[in-house]
């Protein structure tokens, strides 16, 4: 999986249900530490449902 698809599936995943989707608090970081490939957001909190 490239960089570029695992950002475009992280979008679909997990943009959907963060609060700050719609401000300008986005800031998806891809490393790899180890072998191990961590796709996180910076800003990322998760709306209550």
């Amino acid at each position: 999986m490239t960089n570029e698809e695992r950002f475009k599936k992280y979008v679909e995943e997990h943009c959907k249900n963060c609060i700050n989707r719609k401000s300008d608090l986005c800031d998806i970081r891809i490393n790899c530490i180890n072998g191990i490939v961590k796709t996180y957001c910076e800003f990322y909190e998760r709306s209550k449902k």
